[in-house]
Protein backbone atom coordinates (compact mmCIF):
# COMPACT_ATOMS: atom_id res chain seq x y z
CA UNK A 1 0.00 0.00 0.00
CA UNK A 2 1.40 3.50 -0.90
CA UNK A 3 0.43 6.03 1.74
CA UNK A 4 1.13 9.39 0.09
CA UNK A 5 2.63 12.28 1.06
CA UNK A 6 1.24 12.73 4.86
CA UNK A 7 1.65 14.88 8.21
CA UNK A 8 3.34 12.73 10.72
CA UNK A 9 3.70 13.87 14.64
CA UNK A 10 6.77 11.58 14.50
CA UNK A 11 8.41 12.78 12.32
CA UNK A 12 7.40 16.87 13.42
CA UNK A 13 8.66 15.74 16.84
CA UNK A 14 11.54 13.77 15.63
CA UNK A 15 13.03 17.20 14.05
CA UNK A 16 12.29 19.20 17.09
CA UNK A 17 14.64 16.25 19.07
CA UNK A 18 17.02 16.71 16.59
CA UNK A 19 17.56 20.67 16.50
CA UNK A 20 17.40 21.04 20.62
CA UNK A 21 20.09 18.59 20.98
CA UNK A 22 17.51 16.28 22.76
CA UNK A 23 19.29 13.25 20.90
CA UNK A 24 21.74 13.10 23.72
CA UNK A 25 19.23 12.58 26.31
CA UNK A 26 16.28 10.12 24.36
CA UNK A 27 18.46 8.35 21.90
CA UNK A 28 19.82 8.48 18.24
CA UNK A 29 17.32 10.16 15.85
CA UNK A 30 16.95 7.96 12.64
CA UNK A 31 18.28 10.85 10.12
CA UNK A 32 16.31 8.76 7.02
CA UNK A 33 12.77 10.36 8.59
CA UNK A 34 13.10 12.98 5.85
CA UNK A 35 15.77 14.49 3.47
CA UNK A 36 15.41 17.64 5.76
CA UNK A 37 17.72 16.86 8.54
CA UNK A 38 18.64 20.05 10.20
CA UNK A 39 16.03 22.64 10.19
CA UNK A 40 15.94 26.03 10.60
CA UNK A 41 14.72 28.26 13.72
CA UNK A 42 11.37 29.28 11.25
CA UNK A 43 10.86 25.81 10.09
CA UNK A 44 10.74 24.36 14.30
CA UNK A 45 8.38 27.16 15.20
CA UNK A 46 6.32 25.75 11.93
CA UNK A 47 6.49 22.73 13.28
CA UNK A 48 5.60 22.97 17.23
CA UNK A 49 2.34 25.33 15.47
CA UNK A 50 1.59 23.11 13.68
CA UNK A 51 1.82 20.31 16.84
CA UNK A 52 0.10 22.46 19.16
CA UNK A 53 -2.43 22.96 16.35
CA UNK A 54 -3.33 19.85 15.39
CA UNK A 55 -3.49 18.00 19.43
CA UNK A 56 -6.67 16.55 20.64
CA UNK A 57 -7.47 17.55 24.07
CA UNK A 58 -8.94 14.72 26.53
CA UNK A 59 -10.37 15.01 30.16
CA UNK A 60 -7.36 13.59 31.15
CA UNK A 61 -4.54 14.54 28.79
CA UNK A 62 -3.80 15.51 25.19
CA UNK A 63 -2.50 13.33 22.09
CA UNK A 64 -1.86 13.17 18.78
CA UNK A 65 -2.93 11.34 16.01
CA UNK A 66 -2.18 9.79 12.83
CA UNK A 67 -4.56 9.79 10.08
CA UNK A 68 -3.62 7.72 7.95
CA UNK A 69 -3.07 4.00 7.67
CA UNK A 70 -0.12 1.85 8.72
CA UNK A 71 0.08 -1.45 6.85
CA UNK A 72 2.67 -3.56 8.41
CA UNK A 73 0.09 -3.38 12.05
CA UNK A 74 -3.28 -3.31 9.58
CA UNK A 75 -3.51 0.05 11.82
CA UNK A 76 -6.60 2.06 10.17
CA UNK A 77 -6.77 6.15 11.26
CA UNK A 78 -6.82 7.46 13.87
CA UNK A 79 -4.48 5.27 15.61
CA UNK A 80 -1.75 6.93 18.59
CA UNK A 81 2.12 6.47 19.30
CA UNK A 82 3.60 7.02 23.04
CA UNK A 83 7.17 7.70 21.29
CA UNK A 84 5.39 10.65 19.19
CA UNK A 85 3.51 11.89 22.49
CA UNK A 86 7.00 11.71 24.27
CA UNK A 87 9.07 13.11 21.82
CA UNK A 88 7.05 15.75 21.16
CA UNK A 89 6.42 17.05 24.70
CA UNK A 90 10.02 17.65 25.20
CA UNK A 91 10.10 19.45 22.09
CA UNK A 92 7.94 21.61 22.85
CA UNK A 93 9.02 21.72 26.27
CA UNK A 94 11.93 22.94 25.04
CA UNK A 95 10.31 25.48 22.91
CA UNK A 96 8.58 26.96 25.87
CA UNK A 97 11.60 27.58 27.46
CA UNK A 98 13.49 29.37 24.52
CA UNK A 99 10.67 31.22 23.59
CA UNK A 100 8.49 31.65 27.03
CA UNK A 101 5.37 30.97 25.02
CA UNK A 102 3.02 29.63 28.01
CA UNK A 103 0.90 27.32 24.80
CA UNK A 104 3.92 25.34 24.49
CA UNK A 105 4.32 24.94 28.22
CA UNK A 106 0.73 23.71 28.80
CA UNK A 107 0.85 21.25 25.26
CA UNK A 108 4.24 19.44 26.51
CA UNK A 109 2.72 18.89 29.92
CA UNK A 110 -0.77 17.97 28.38
CA UNK A 111 0.93 15.49 26.16
CA UNK A 112 3.80 14.31 28.61
CA UNK A 113 0.88 13.48 31.24
CA UNK A 114 -0.33 11.01 28.26
CA UNK A 115 2.13 8.38 29.50
CA UNK A 116 0.99 8.80 33.06
CA UNK A 117 -2.42 7.80 32.13
CA UNK A 118 -3.66 4.30 30.88
CA UNK A 119 -4.72 4.15 27.89
CA UNK A 120 -8.87 3.19 28.78
CA UNK A 121 -8.38 6.70 30.24
CA UNK A 122 -7.34 7.99 26.62
CA UNK A 123 -3.38 7.94 27.38
CA UNK A 124 -0.30 5.47 26.04
CA UNK A 125 0.50 3.57 29.23
CA UNK A 126 -0.78 0.05 28.96
CA UNK A 127 -0.49 -1.65 32.64
CA UNK A 128 0.51 -5.35 32.55
CA UNK A 129 -0.86 -7.49 35.54
CA UNK A 130 1.62 -10.50 35.02
CA UNK A 131 4.48 -7.89 35.40
CA UNK A 132 3.36 -5.24 37.68
CA UNK A 133 5.19 -2.46 35.11
CA UNK A 134 3.99 -0.55 32.01
CA UNK A 135 3.72 -0.68 28.65
CA UNK A 136 4.56 2.13 26.41
CA UNK A 137 3.56 1.74 22.78
CA UNK A 138 4.99 3.03 19.86
CA UNK A 139 1.67 1.91 17.67
CA UNK A 140 -1.47 1.78 19.20
CA UNK A 141 -4.93 1.45 18.70
CA UNK A 142 -7.67 -0.27 20.33
CA UNK A 143 -9.12 -1.41 17.54
CA UNK A 144 -6.11 -3.80 17.07
CA UNK A 145 -3.96 -6.43 19.51
CA UNK A 146 -1.02 -3.91 20.53
CA UNK A 147 2.59 -4.41 19.06
CA UNK A 148 5.12 -4.47 21.22
CA UNK A 149 8.19 -2.64 19.77
CA UNK A 150 11.45 -2.74 21.59
CA UNK A 151 13.30 0.95 19.81
CA UNK A 152 9.92 2.71 20.98
CA UNK A 153 10.15 1.68 24.25
CA UNK A 154 13.16 2.29 25.08
CA UNK A 155 13.04 5.82 23.58
CA UNK A 156 9.87 6.45 25.84
CA UNK A 157 11.80 5.05 29.26
CA UNK A 158 14.56 6.94 28.18
CA UNK A 159 12.71 10.86 27.74
CA UNK A 160 10.64 9.74 30.80
CA UNK A 161 13.62 9.86 33.12
CA UNK A 162 14.75 13.11 31.20
CA UNK A 163 11.37 14.39 31.77
CA UNK A 164 11.56 13.65 35.81
CA UNK A 165 14.32 15.67 35.68
CA UNK A 166 13.97 18.74 33.99
CA UNK A 167 9.91 18.66 34.81
CA UNK A 168 11.52 17.53 38.83
CA UNK A 169 8.16 15.44 39.17
CA UNK A 170 8.59 12.05 40.43
CA UNK A 171 6.09 10.55 38.47
CA UNK A 172 7.81 10.26 35.67
CA UNK A 173 10.51 8.68 37.39
CA UNK A 174 7.92 6.34 38.60
CA UNK A 175 6.93 5.49 35.25
CA UNK A 176 10.13 5.31 33.96
CA UNK A 177 10.78 2.83 36.81
CA UNK A 178 7.43 0.74 36.03
CA UNK A 179 8.55 0.75 32.26
CA UNK A 180 12.03 -0.53 33.38
CA UNK A 181 10.50 -3.49 35.04
CA UNK A 182 8.14 -4.39 32.33
CA UNK A 183 10.94 -4.27 29.78
CA UNK A 184 13.18 -6.40 32.07
CA UNK A 185 10.71 -9.15 31.85
CA UNK A 186 9.67 -8.95 28.14
CA UNK A 187 13.29 -8.02 26.68
CA UNK A 188 14.33 -11.79 26.41
CA UNK A 189 11.44 -12.24 23.81
CA UNK A 190 13.36 -9.58 21.71
CA UNK A 191 16.16 -12.05 21.35
CA UNK A 192 15.89 -14.23 18.03
CA UNK A 193 19.32 -16.46 19.26
CA UNK A 194 21.54 -14.35 16.70
CA UNK A 195 19.77 -11.47 15.93
CA UNK A 196 17.09 -9.15 18.04
CA UNK A 197 13.51 -9.04 16.43
CA UNK A 198 12.11 -5.85 15.48
CA UNK A 199 8.60 -6.40 17.59
CA UNK A 200 6.60 -9.02 19.20
CA UNK A 201 5.08 -9.93 16.21
CA UNK A 202 7.93 -11.38 14.59
CA UNK A 203 9.16 -9.33 12.29
CA UNK A 204 12.99 -8.96 12.30
CA UNK A 205 15.41 -6.17 13.26
CA UNK A 206 17.71 -4.79 10.06
CA UNK A 207 21.09 -4.16 10.58
CA UNK A 208 20.00 0.01 11.77
CA UNK A 209 17.46 -1.05 13.86
CA UNK A 210 19.60 -3.93 15.91
CA UNK A 211 22.32 -0.79 16.16
CA UNK A 212 19.35 1.23 17.97
CA UNK A 213 18.77 -1.65 20.27
CA UNK A 214 22.38 -1.66 20.83
CA UNK A 215 22.69 2.03 21.84
CA UNK A 216 19.47 2.33 23.67
CA UNK A 217 20.18 -0.36 25.53
CA UNK A 218 23.77 0.72 26.48
CA UNK A 219 22.47 4.49 27.54
CA UNK A 220 19.57 2.39 29.57
CA UNK A 221 22.48 0.15 31.35
CA UNK A 222 24.16 4.02 32.17
CA UNK A 223 21.06 5.79 33.58
CA UNK A 224 20.36 2.39 35.91
CA UNK A 225 23.44 0.47 36.83
CA UNK A 226 21.36 -2.60 35.84
CA UNK A 227 23.59 -5.71 35.63
CA UNK A 228 21.02 -7.49 33.57
CA UNK A 229 19.99 -5.55 31.00
CA UNK A 230 24.05 -4.82 30.71
CA UNK A 231 24.67 -8.27 30.16
CA UNK A 232 21.76 -8.43 27.51
CA UNK A 233 23.74 -5.25 25.75
CA UNK A 234 27.29 -6.93 25.35
CA UNK A 235 25.72 -9.90 23.52
CA UNK A 236 23.39 -7.77 21.13
CA UNK A 237 26.81 -6.16 20.87
CA UNK A 238 28.66 -9.23 19.83
CA UNK A 239 25.75 -9.70 17.64
CA UNK A 240 26.49 -6.48 15.08
CA UNK A 241 29.70 -8.62 13.92
CA UNK A 242 28.41 -9.70 10.03
CA UNK A 243 24.76 -8.33 10.56
CA UNK A 244 23.91 -7.48 6.97
CA UNK A 245 25.44 -11.29 5.94
CA UNK A 246 23.12 -12.61 7.96
CA UNK A 247 20.03 -10.86 7.22
CA UNK A 248 19.14 -14.05 4.88
CA UNK A 249 19.39 -16.32 7.40
CA UNK A 250 17.15 -14.17 9.74
CA UNK A 251 14.60 -13.47 7.16
CA UNK A 252 14.06 -17.32 6.62
CA UNK A 253 14.28 -18.12 10.47
CA UNK A 254 11.39 -15.36 11.29
CA UNK A 255 9.82 -16.66 8.29
CA UNK A 256 9.72 -20.30 9.52
CA UNK A 257 9.29 -19.71 13.53
CA UNK A 258 6.05 -17.14 12.32
CA UNK A 259 4.63 -18.94 9.70
CA UNK A 260 3.86 -15.27 8.11
CA UNK A 261 6.61 -13.25 5.86
CA UNK A 262 8.03 -10.32 7.74
CA UNK A 263 6.80 -7.34 7.64
CA UNK A 264 4.11 -8.52 5.17
CA UNK A 265 0.50 -6.18 5.62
Amino acid sequence: MRIGRVYSPMTVALHGVLYFGLDENVGPVDLSISPLQRPTWEEVVAMANWLVNNEERGAACSTWSFNFPWPTYRLVPPWKSAMAELLGGLFLLEMFRATGETRYQRSAWSHLHSLLTPVADGGLAIADRQTGGLWFPEYYSPQRPVPYVLNGMMYVLLGLKHASFVLRDDRYFRAFQLGLLDLRKKILGFDGGFFTYYDSVGNPADEKYHTFHVRLLDLLVAATDDDFLSKIQVRWKHMLKGYPLKEPLIFLTCLLRSGKVPFAS
